[in-house]
């Protein structure tokens, strides 16, 4: 029961101990993996939260209660903190070569996970879930498939063996990755596949920072030299890593993708600690990192090399010049204002009833400007607030207001050119960001909660289900809809706007402004969002939230997000 789901693994781990030195440290890398979820699983039979490494997990006193202090020290001998062998970190991090992990030390590893088994014996043990990536389709098309017919396997070979980016003595990892992936097992690939990515970024780090020393540092005395410290602004001594001023921003953004944003795949950290399952790893996932190896080495290839001329070597490069970041939180909040237009958009193609149902009530969205008494002090506020930016003027503010005209055009307008670094950005703007993706997202599904109940309503009329009370509830959303639709759209204003001026907010005290106004916004459309829910149907409140929402940017603070007049 301890292994369950993971025997698959193991097994083809024991069968690999026949077969050559890449095996053995494949092996190794799977197998720590494999071990470290199944402790984490049963880690959760006594305690509440698994620890996120894999040194503390062995020493936690859940699992030496439940294996016995023998079997948890021995472990800790192969791969607990620097003092030890540290076999997981070594060969996840990169360090060992194709000769360096004993033969004996992968069987011995896999003796212990057996024996633990027989320990566990049939007890019961939760499983966590896997990470199931449902994001992972944006890689799709970034970068160069090398899984796809059209890339010969022989640029592969050739580019590993011309590059300076491979130590000589790896190149049977990279070899060895190709063939798993040419027989189906790139999940197996991948996980061979970033140690070299690691080893042969750390080759540059210590090349262009001048600490040669820093590239065998594997000992128990000193720091590795992982992604961690590579992707620093600074070296530890403080001097100014000049890793991206060699590799240049793009190369920057991938890694940061790939690596550190929260919202992205974090792949190296997931995979190692054992949190995706190999045998449904997305093969995107794989394309997309071994695009990132190849285009490095054809990065680091000579400059006589015949290589660099080749059309698989230019697409790559090509490629990776113009990459532009997909899961920093600014991209992310990007599409979540794309989204977010797009659903309110569909607000025009709301099912309604005739005119003559609810007597005095217009329930025609056309010319639905002329007929809210809220339209223009929503534009003279979307005006206030973007201090008649040219980028929101051009746009049409009054079009970006109207309730139930078409989005998304005036949207994709604003948006265009709204392009902002996404590395090394102070935590403060980080913080703006998230205020900014928490109101979008209550926009969005204050949008989403608004059609389905108004969709719903307008079913039951026809099928004349409603009761009078519901009849009455339905005729007072009829009435606050436009109005709804208003504010929801200058709340969207604030935003884009926010977003296009962001990197100028540079004063702590403009920062702390900007904020006030942005948790103001926020507090707005949660209230919406928390009216309209069909438990509450405060539909006549609404109005007068509305109201002084849009009061609050003409009156009481005209220009609560001022302060950069420079800008045109």
């Amino acid at each position: 029961m301890l292994f369950i789901g993971l025997l698959e693994v193991i097994v083809d781990c024991f069968e690999m101990l026949q077969k050559g030195a890449g095996y053995h440290t494949l092996s190794m890398l799977l197998l720590t993996a494999v071990l470290e979820r199944a402790l984490g699983n049963v880690y959760l039979l006594r305690g509440v939260q698994c620890p996120s490494l894999l040194n503390t997990l062995l020493s936690t006193p859940e699992l030496v209660h439940t294996f016995g202090q023998f079997q948890m020290s021995i472990l800790k001998v192969l791969m607990g903190p620097p003092t030890s062998l540290n076999l997981r970190n070594i060969t996840w991090h990169g360090f060992a070569g194709p000769q360096e992990i004993p033969l004996r030390c992968v069987a011995f590893l896999i003796l212990i996970i057996v024996s633990l088994g027989e320990v566990i014996g049939d007890v019961e043990i939760p499983q966590r879930p896997y990470i199931a990536y449902p994001h992972v389709s944006m890689y799709q098309g970034v970068l160069p498939a090398i899984s796809h017919v059209n890339c010969q396997p022989d640029l592969w070979k050739r580019l590993v063996h011309s590059s300076c980016f491979v130590t000589p003595t790896f190149k049977p990892y990279w070899e060895l990755a190709l063939h798993l992936l040419q027989h189906g097992r790139h999940g197996y690939g991948l996980a061979l596949l970033l140690p070299q990515l690691e080893h042969g970024l750390r080759r540059v780090f210590t090349t262009v920072n001048k600490c040669q020393e820093r590239m065998l540092t594997a000992e128990n005395t000193v720091l590795f030299t992982t992604f961690d410290e590579m992707l620093l602004p600074q070296l530890a001594d403080g001097r100014e890593n000049k890793l991206m001023s060699a590799i240049g921003e793009s190369y920057m953004m991938v890694l940061f993708d790939l690596l550190v944003h929260t919202d992205g795949p974090r792949i190296r950290d997931k995979l190692s600690h054992g949190e995706i399952n190999f045998s449904s790893l997305p093969l995107v996932l794989f394309d997309h990192v071994s695009a990132l190896c190849l285009a490095f080495c054809s990065a680091c290839l000579p400059s006589d090399a015949p290589l660099r001329t080749e059309n698989g070597v230019y697409r790559l490069l090509a490629a990776i010049k113009g990459y532009e970041s997909i899961f920093h939180p600014r991209s992310a909040l990007v599409r979540q204002i794309k989204d977010c237009s797009g659903s309110l958009s569909t607000w025009s193609e709301l099912c309604v009833p005739d005119d003559r149902v609810f007597d005095g009530i217009r329930c025609s969205w056309s010319n639905v400007s002329a007929t809210e008494p809220l339209f223009r002090p929503a534009c003279q506020a979307a005006l206030s607030i973007t201090q008649m930016s040219s980028t929101f003027c051009d746009g049409g503010l009054d079009k970006f207001v109207l309730p139930f005209e078409h989005i998304v055009k005036q949207t994709q307008h604003l948006l265009q050119g709204m392009t902002g670094s996404t590395l090394y950005r102070p935590k403060a703007e980080l913080e703006l960001i998230g205020l900014l993706r928490c109101i979008v997202q209550n926009c969005t599904a204050l949008s989403e909660q608004l059609q389905n109940g108004l969709n719903l309503r307008f079913r039951q009329l026809q099928e004349k289900e409603l009761r009078s009370r519901q009849r009455a509830t339905y005729q007072r959303a009829l009435e606050s809809i436009t109005s709804i639709g208003v504010g929801t759209r200058l709340a969207l204003v604030v935003v884009c706007y926010v977003l296009d001026t962001l990197e100028h907010r540079t004063a702590a005290d403009d920062r702390h402004k900007t904020a006030r106004c942005l948790k103001r916004t926020l507090q707005y459309v949660e209230n919406l969002r928390s009216m309209t829910h069909p438990t509450r149907n405060r539909w006549m409140e609404t109005r007068a939230l509305t109201e002084a929402f849009i009061h609050s940017f003409l009156i009481h603070d005209p220009a609560p997000i001022s302060g950069l007049k420079s800008l045109p």
